[in-house]
């Protein structure tokens, strides 16, 4: 009975612990959504991003998850891990990794990464004085 129990309390540990994926943009036949749970890292915060794909790459994939590190105060971010999966929702062994840091970018004007941005940072990385 106690293995029950602690089996349940488990369980429901778990599940209570794992994020939820939230929809942001619709584009080119890709969804893209976020993981709500923040990762904070010092000045950085991480983020999971994943992509669906209407139609299989070439590779197989029809999502893939990607680790982000924002930097607010540099207003950049960069992806730290990339994977991709043979079925929706990043399910299935990963058909490919890489966990080689990403160059620092300036997210894209109108782009998901720039909703990701926003919603992470609370302002639009894009935005300056105006002359």
């Amino acid at each position: 009975m106690r293995s029950l129990i602690a089996a349940l309390l488990m369980f429901c540990c778990l599940s209570s612990a794992r994020a939820e994926w939230k929809l942001i943009d619709v584009k080119d036949g890709q969804a893209f959504y976020i993981n709500d749970f923040f990762r904070p890292g010092g000045d950085t915060t991480r983020m999971w991003m994943l992509i669906e794909y209407r139609e299989p790459t070439q590779q197989g994939s029809l999502s893939v998850k990607l680790l982000w590190e924002v930097d607010c105060a540099a207003r950049a971010m960069r992806t730290l891990r990339y994977s991709s999966y043979p079925y929706r929702m990043g399910i299935g062994d990963a058909i490919k990794v890489d966990e080689t840091p990403g160059e620092w970018i300036k997210p894209a004007e109108d782009s998901p990464q720039e909703t990701m941005f926003v919603l992470i940072c609370r302002f639009d990385p894009n935005a300056g004085p105006k002359t």
